[in-house]
């Protein structure tokens, strides 16, 4: 009777260990799954990271900086006498129906400021209304006028004068390159037809719009007076702001 019960006790303790022993090794496969899960999930976080940092530091060409622009950056085009007392500083979108606006009634006063040797005029112009046309015509009017402003830099002001004389309804594809190209050659620009079908600055386009809204810009057009910003500013505000800023 011993020896039975003694044997019996040995094949159950057999059997806890083998049934230990399955569990383990269960446990050691869905590990190794779990495991395995992981590492392709880092496998492909890592190659989309890859892939995105790549196309970040594949430009298509077009990480270049246009010419004869002033500032941090190459953001602005100053126009005026450089011994001015006063800063007229102006963003616009080249989209922006206000800013067409703004340059009708205010452009005049601006004009004759500057004729006066009173002000200077530092334009910054920027892309952030592509989502109003359907073929990103911010970037890509703002492109072209970097594109001129690069080859011909006295066309500059002729071309932003045309391009707010001729700018797009919203919610339109905007003009095309080809216009844009005539345009430039109206202003006097030559070969720029090259950087505008390429896009040739369109990732300054992005740097330059950057660094306004770093600067507090959040709309257009925004005008600031030797730093000062004003509110709806008109042709009396902006004379008004100017002897001021002139003391």
């Amino acid at each position: 009777m011993t020896s039975g019960k003694a044997s019996r006790d040995q094949r159950a303790a057999k059997v806890k260990a083998q049934q230990a022993a399955a569990r383990k090794a269960e446990a050691r496969r869905r590990n190794g799954i779990i495991a395995g899960a992981v590492v392709a999930v880092l496998v492909v976080v890592v190659g989309v990271g890859a892939l995105v940092q790549a196309g970040r530091n594949s430009t298509s060409g077009t990480s270049a900086t246009p010419s004869n622009f002033s500032g941090a950056g190459s953001t602005s085009v100053v126009l005026g006498q450089s011994s001015a007392p006063v800063t007229v500083t102006v963003f616009e979108d080249f989209q922006c129906p206000i800013c067409q606006n703004f340059e009708k009634t205010v452009g005049p006063t601006i004009q004759s400021l500057r004729d006066a040797g009173t002000i200077k005029v530092e334009y910054r112009s920027i892309a952030f209304l592509d989502r109003m046309s359907s073929t990103n015509y911010s970037t890509r009017s703002l492109n072209a006028a970097a594109c001129v402003r690069d080859s011909s830099p006295d066309s500059y002001e002729k071309f932003h004068d045309l391009l707010f004389e001729n700018q797009p309804a919203e919610n339109t594809a905007g003009l095309p390159d080809s216009k844009l190209v005539d345009l430039a050659k109206e202003a006097g620009a030559t070969n720029v037809q090259s950087c505008v079908k390429n896009q040739q600055f369109k990732d300054w386009t992005v740097k330059v719009t950057d660094a306004a809204s770093k600067d507090g810009v959040n709309g257009t057009p925004t005008v600031r007076v030797n730093g000062t910003e004003l509110v709806n500013p008109s042709a009396d505000q902006l004379k008004q702001a100017v002897e001021k800023a002139k003391g």
